[in-house]
């Protein structure tokens, strides 16, 4: 049974982006600075992220998002790394 099956709510855009930096190998600290958010800012969107899909690691929401589009609002077999959406990460 797939995420949406079990009647759990979809990941905001924020949460989405912010874990495709955490799959990029970026830390709390570079995402804020990226985004122009504190680093407590980015650890409730994890938090939330993270409830939302049952999972306790940054690890294990990856994969989550990875292996269910439904849950950013897209379907099964688009590139949840469009190129409009990839960011440059580079040390301040």
């Amino acid at each position: 049974m797939n995420l949406m099956e079990r009647g759990d709510r979809q990941l905001t855009h924020r949460e989405v982006e912010i874990l495709q930096l955490v799959a990029d190998g970026a830390t709390n600290k570079l995402i804020g600075a990226q985004l122009d958010i504190s680093v407590r800012t980015v650890q409730k969107h994890l938090e939330n992220a993270y409830a939302k899909l049952h999972v306790d690691t940054r690890t294990a929401a990856v994969r989550c998002l990875l292996r269910e589009p439904e849950i950013r609002g897209e379907e099964r077999g688009t590139d949840p790394r469009r190129e409009s959406q990839r960011r440059v990460l580079a040390p301040s």
